[in-house]
């Protein structure tokens, strides 16, 4: 009678075994997934929105009046100045509206790690939280990296390209 309850009480221990360190973590593909959305949302979203201190423009809008120089779109932020770039990332070593007002209250209370990138191709400026995020950090500061770009048109074949990067 003992001998068979140490053979259940063995059997139960491997049964655990197997169950915690040979199946493979059915959270991991959720947690990618996620991460993928978080990006892709966060992106789409910060693009979207209205600046009321920008007479409503879009984020996207005051990206094109930065990229293309014309200065059309004037902004009354005291702190973050009056024209799209300024307002955007703001003065030399000084946060930007994208920072304060953007991303660090969604994405850096959340604590993940970003990095927002502009390019016109030939200009670029990026904002990055307290660790920057990139592709050389993944592997020894992060396990992953998510990257999601959006694509704008500017009239002439140039493209405006808005990068997002979160680590993990």
């Amino acid at each position: 009678m003992g001998l068979a309850i140490i053979i259940i009480l063995l059997m139960l221990a491997l049964v655990f075994v197997v169950r915690f360190t040979l199946i493979p973590n059915q959270n991991a593909p959720k947690k990618e997934f996620s991460q993928a959305q978080i990006a892709a949302n966060t992106l789409n979203a910060m693009l979207q929105t209205n600046v009321e201190e920008c007479n409503e423009a879009t984020i996207e809008r005051l990206f094109v009046d930065c990229a293309q120089g014309t200065r059309i779109i004037q902004c009354t932020h005291i702190t973050y100045g009056s024209d799209a770039c300024s307002f955007l990332f703001g003065p030399p070593n000084a946060n930007s509206f994208l920072f304060n007002e953007i991303l660090e209250p969604t994405l850096g209370v959340w604590k993940i790690p970003y990095t927002l990138t502009f390019n016109d191709g030939s200009q670029v400026a990026s904002d990055a939280g307290d660790e920057k995020c990139s592709a050389e950090h993944v592997g020894t500061v992060y396990s992953s990296r998510d990257l999601k770009e959006a694509k704008i048109g500017l009239g002439g074949g140039t493209v405006l390209i808005v990068q997002l990067e979160l680590c993990s």
